[in-house]
């Protein structure tokens, strides 16, 4: 049919997209996409890689200083997935931005069989899952922060552990938890804290000092060493260290004022 030009100059909308079908065909797909830049993390990173499983929904975030280190982070991340999972992913899926587009990365995907996918310019939608998984990070990150009025340069700290919260818990659409789905095991929620709640560090016999000076190190609960292999906390301590321990005693809960009352007073 015949168009009207100034009809089509002041109206034109975008070609709808049709539903995604990847939930029901299983695909060993990956979607990757870059947040930032953001403030400054106390490690220097400004930038946040996510990579999620198309298959189970598990995800992953990787802090990054700059867009450079995507290429390398994301070839590791390949790596990872592919040994846990046991199965070869056939496709990686990820917008057009210049930092998934380099030569390293393309012989990387070519050498493992792993056919890439990129979006048409300016066309976030057709890298949906990614997108919404940023969308869902980006929210809890934010509410985690205000709750707790954070230093927003935890953002990272704060995005990283939602992002481990997420992967131990029911999500919309499946009859699994994304860990249950990737590793076939029941996720173990017993350790998990309120983050930033006041925490102390318990500090080893070999860095005290006398027999008289506190034995921890007072901070908040910034997030979970688990990822990185190690069954332990993070947490940054009021001189503005991170520690990483096990031998943590976390304030959830803290006491109105009152409760600093002597026991015998009844008032």
């Amino acid at each position: 049919a015949p168009h009207c030009e100034p009809c089509v100059l002041g109206k034109q909308a975008a070609v709808p997209f049709p539903a995604s079908t990847d939930d029901n065909v299983p695909k060993l797909i990956v979607h990757t996409d870059v947040m930032g830049p953001l403030p400054e993390t106390y490690g220097g990173a400004r930038y946040a890689a996510t990579y999620l499983d198309g298959d189970t929904g598990r995800a992953w975030v990787r802090l990054v200083k700059g867009r450079d280190e995507v290429t390398s982070t994301t070839i590791e991340m390949m790596k990872l997935i592919i040994c846990a999972r046991g199965a070869p992913t056939r496709i990686l899926r990820s917008d057009n931005g210049t930092e998934y587009l380099t030569k390293e990365l393309k012989r990387y995907l070519s050498g493992e069989g792993v056919r890439h996918e990129t979006t048409a310019p300016y066309t976030p939608p057709q890298n949906g899952a990614a997108e919404r998984l940023n969308r869902t990070l980006q929210e809890r990150t934010r509410a985690l922060l205000a709750d707790a009025d954070a230093d927003p340069r935890l953002w990272g700290e704060a995005l990283t552990t939602v992002n481990y919260v997420r992967n131990l818990s029911p999500i919309k659409g499946r009859d699994k938890t994304p860990w249950e789905a990737f590793h076939g095991t029941k996720p173990n929620v017993d350790h998990l804290r309120v983050w930033g709640c006041k925490a102390y560090v318990l500090i080893p016999k070999a860095q005290r000092y006398t027999k008289f000076e506190p034995i921890t190190w007072p901070g908040i609960f910034i997030g979970y060493a688990h990822e990185d292999g190690t069954k332990a906390y993070r947490v940054k301590l009021d001189d503005g260290k991170i520690k990483i321990s096990r031998n943590v005693v976390f304030v959830e809960n803290p006491l109105p004022d009152r409760a600093r009352l002597d026991d015998d007073d009844t008032g």
